[in-house]
């Protein structure tokens, strides 16, 4: 009688943090989705290919649902396969997770550059001719925080841009994005004699935007490798239980 009870505890515990896992799944496939639609301005600026970020949420969030439904199958049908496949498949993300994570801490310095870098690369990239991601992205960026150029607005001067070509060709004083100055009636330009062009650095806002979330994506995190590690001690525990015991409907 006890074992009965016992079983029908574990079962149901293991059954609830499988849902909580599916549930982060679903949870991590929505951040991609978000990343990719209300923060891909962000994403664009700091690497010309930063759509494989949100792909990359999208399909791990896929990932991570398919093996929670797997756990959920396994734990109510009591299918000792399944729960080993689960447990495996869960601790093997479990692990890249320390990885990803003591790689991030390691080169927690290099990141700064990385993302200066990346910036400063769409920059040299940027055409206000072509209607493109880059083009369009700044111009929103820029626009939305009143920001200008990654740390100044003489990154938009600098050698290999296209507002340095076009000031050395037309023997002007240096243009910047239109973007970049606020919206005055009867031009499009903006110039760097213009006293009203923007000096806070568009690098300041990605930072402080990714420091905003980063108590709150440190805290989501620890939640899901307690729920990792609940659920595989479960899984093993009911999987073993299974081969050892058969199924809860043999013995109740």
């Amino acid at each position: 009688m006890a074992l009965s009870q016992n079983r029908l505890l574990l079962k149901w515990s293991l059954f609830f943090f499988n849902l909580l896992f599916w549930l982060l799944g679903i949870t991590v496939f929505g951040v991609g989705l978000y990343v990719k639609t209300d923060h891909s301005d962000y994403a664009i600026i700091m690497d010309e290919h930063s759509n494989g970020y949100s792909a990359t949420l999208i399909s791990v969030g896929v990932i991570v649902m398919a093996v929670g439904l797997v756990g959920c199958l396994g734990t109510l049908k009591e299918h000792r396969l399944l729960l080993v496949i689960y447990a495996s498949a869960v601790s093997l993300i479990f692990i890249m997770e320390c990885v990803a994570a003591g790689l991030g801490y390691q080169f927690r310095d290099k990141l700064e550059q990385a993302v200066i870098r990346g910036m400063t690369n769409t920059i040299e990239s940027y055409d206000p001719i072509v209607n493109n991601n880059i083009r369009n992205s700044w111009r929103s960026v820029q626009t939305v925080s009143e920001c200008c150029g990654v740390e100044h607005f003489s990154d938009w001067l600098q050698n290999g841009t296209v507002w340095h070509i076009r000031a050395l060709e037309r023997h002007t004083e240096d243009e910047l994005p239109q973007s970049c100055c606020p919206m005055q009636p009867n031009t499009t330009e903006c110039y760097v004699t213009e006293v009203v062009h923007y000096n806070r650095s568009c690098y300041s806002v990605v930072y402080n935007t990714v420091q905003s979330h980063w108590k709150s994506l440190a805290g989501t995190a620890i939640g899901i490798a307690c729920i990792q590690l609940i659920g595989i001690l479960l899984s093993a525990i009911l999987a073993e239980s299974v081969k050892k015991y058969g199924k809860y409907s043999q013995f109740k």
